[in-house]
């Protein structure tokens, strides 16, 4: 028989199939059944973090981005890296309604809630750049030095340079 992980890992697979497939609803479906699965029977809860984060991935596709936020804020987790990748995809969902400011505050959280290679230095490009568009250059130039002083082996360090230079 396969272990219960198996069948969280399924179902969430399956969910992450129909989202790039475009077929929402059974997306949503399968991610709901993996956090129903986990959580009636107390199984490996980071598969409900990340199914969460899925169907906050599918409502933003679907541009329904105030029902994604309500429901990636009804989330919360202490595994520091799905926590991160929640507040960010709060984030998104805030730059695509247009309220930058908003989406700045929660990329700022995102990149400071697990200081580690991947997730801060995506959050803090994605501050660097909203804040640059806000006008905010001194932000702007803190993000992205300490991007370039802190993360320099990642792939957002290898474009920093010319954003750094826009910030100044």
């Amino acid at each position: 028989f396969p272990s219960h992980d198996t069948h969280l890992q399924i179902y969430y697979e399956l969910g992450n199939t129909y989202l790039n497939k475009k077929d929402y609803s059974n997306a949503i479906k399968f991610y709901k059944d993996c956090i129903e699965l986990a959580e009636k029977n107390h199984y490996n809860l980071n598969f409900i973090g990340a199914a969460r984060v899925g169907i906050g991935d599918v409502y933003c596709l679907q541009k329904k981005y105030d029902d994604a936020i309500t429901y990636l804020k009804k989330f919360s987790t202490k595994e520091v890296f799905l926590n991160a990748i929640t507040l960010g995809a709060i984030g998104d969902a805030y730059s695509q309604k247009n309220d930058a400011k908003t989406a700045l505050d929660y990329y700022v959280k995102a990149a400071q809630s697990n200081a580690n290679e991947f997730t801060t230095p995506r959050y803090l490009m994605k501050a660097g750049q909203t804040a640059l568009a806000l006008g905010n250059k001194a932000d702007a130039l803190k993000y992205f030095t300490e991007i370039k002083d802190k993360y320099e082996s990642t792939p957002e360090a290898s474009s920093v340079d010319a954003l750094i230079g826009m910030a100044q």
